[in-house]
């Protein structure tokens, strides 16, 4: 099992009711989202951007200790 921090923003925290947690998993980025969708219906509808080590990706990767998540909602920029 790897140890990962997530961090999560916006809406997506207020859904959540946390902006940053330290947990085990074992599987791959797409694996954790489908986990937290199943944990937090709410998120199903609302898009938003996967984050890992910083590096915005929308490829399924491989999670390992020490990997940062960063789950993002849309956000427009001036």
């Amino acid at each position: 099992m790897a140890r990962i921090k997530i961090k999560v923003f916006g809406k997506i925290a207020e859904i959540m009711g946390f902006s940053e947690i330290e947990q085990q998993f074992q599987g791959s980025s797409e694996a954790l989202i489908l986990e937290i969708k199943e944990n937090y219906p709410d998120l199903k509808t609302l898009q938003f951007n996967v984050a890992i080590n910083k590096s915005i990706t929308e490829d399924s990767v491989p999670l390992n200790d020490d990997d940062e998540i960063a789950l993002l909602p849309p956000f427009s920029g001036g």
